[in-house]
């Protein structure tokens, strides 16, 4: 086993547009440790007012993983999700721009 297979780090990815549900759902049902937020907002439609939920930060989704198990999946998701920090996992999730429970 490689030091790549063995430690985990926090890895983001860039999700295309409407693909971070299914992408959450999937990591939700494998078990897998992820951040993926979302909350509620008003928007206005065709003149009324509605409700529709909106990832906290938009665009992302975070994955705790090995280097493996993030490669993996970005070419499980091809066209859906792209690793912005496969080379370069968050080491320090201080650095995260929300709080991740331990």
């Amino acid at each position: 086993m490689t030091e790549q297979d063995s430690i985990k780090h926090w890895y983001a990815f860039k999700i295309f547009f409407s693909k971070g549900e299914p992408v959450k759902e999937y990591f939700a049902s494998e078990g897998m440790e992820y951040f993926y937020e979302v909350k509620k907002a008003e928007k206005t439609r065709d003149g009324r007012k509605i409700m529709v939920e909106e990832p906290v930060i938009p665009s992302l989704i975070f994955l705790y993983a090995t280097q493996t198990e993030a490669e993996k999946t970005e070419t499980k998701f091809f066209n859906k999700i792209c690793s912005i920090s496969i080379s370069t996992p968050i080491k320090d999730v201080s650095l995260l721009p929300f709080p991740i429970a331990r």
